[in-house]
């Protein structure tokens, strides 16, 4: 049985593991980023926020942060899967964007006027600079760190049994490429974009595969349809 290596953070990692297994894979779960919650997040979003902000989700980890915020609440979120996890806390007015951040920039440019004021829930360290793009576009937008992404030090020996490996985000592939070490850069690397799998230009790592669309779905599509050897 083939064997994927999940590399999410522990809480997304498991849902992940969970797909895959339920089409055959056998999993391993080695998290890359640890999650700590910024508590101060929730005291500061009730100083920024404005009658009429928007409010921009990236990722699932900041769902910690919106416990106290009015259910009516306008909120845009980086994909599906994130806007129903919204959802299911019973805010009604959530709008998902195609998967990725360039896709969300694109929907706030063809449906919000310039001078709308955004609220963006983000981690200490992105991948790319949403609120700039924004303001260079000319929005509002002020940023409230609302998680911690703190790497792994150190790559448990379990990966190497692994067949494949996913990855879901430009700092998870840097932080792979870093502790892995060239190890597993003869196995299947199945990346949610090609931001992503842009972080294995120049590597020894060859054997890159990405998504159709930016989304985890489409992810574990290609994965259950791909030819292992």
């Amino acid at each position: 049985m083939t064997t994927i290596l999940v590399t999410r953070p522990k809480e997304e990692a498991k849902k992940t593991a969970l797909s895959l297994e339920k089409v055959g894979f056998k999993t391993i779960i080695e998290p890359l980023i640890a999650i700590e919650q910024n508590f101060d997040a929730k005291s500061k979003i009730s100083k920024l926020i404005k009658p009429k902000s928007v409010i921009l989700i990236t990722s699932a980890n900041a769902l910690p942060a919106l416990c106290n915020i009015d259910r009516n609440q306008k909120i845009i979120t980086v994909g599906k899967v994130s806007a129903a996890a919204i959802m299911n806390l019973g805010f009604n007015n959530v709008t998902a964007a195609g998967g990725d951040v360039a896709s969300m920039i694109n929907m706030i440019n063809s449906n919000y006027p310039k001078n709308t004021d955004f609220l963006y829930l983000s981690a200490d360290i992105t991948s790319g600079d949403l609120q700039k793009s924004l303001k260079n576009n000319g929005y509002n937008c002020d940023k409230i760190i609302a998680y911690h992404a703190k790497p792994i030090d150190n790559f448990p020996n379990s990966r190497e049994k692994a067949d494949a490996v996913t990855l879901f985000s430009k700092r998870t592939a840097e932080i792979f490429i870093k502790l892995d070490q060239g190890k597993l850069c003869d196995k299947p690397i199945f990346c949610i974009s090609c931001n992503v799998a842009s972080a294995f230009d120049n590597t020894p790592y060859k054997k890159i595969h990405v998504s159709n669309l930016p989304n985890s779905e489409s992810l574990l599509e290609l994965i259950a349809d791909f030819q292992f050897t």
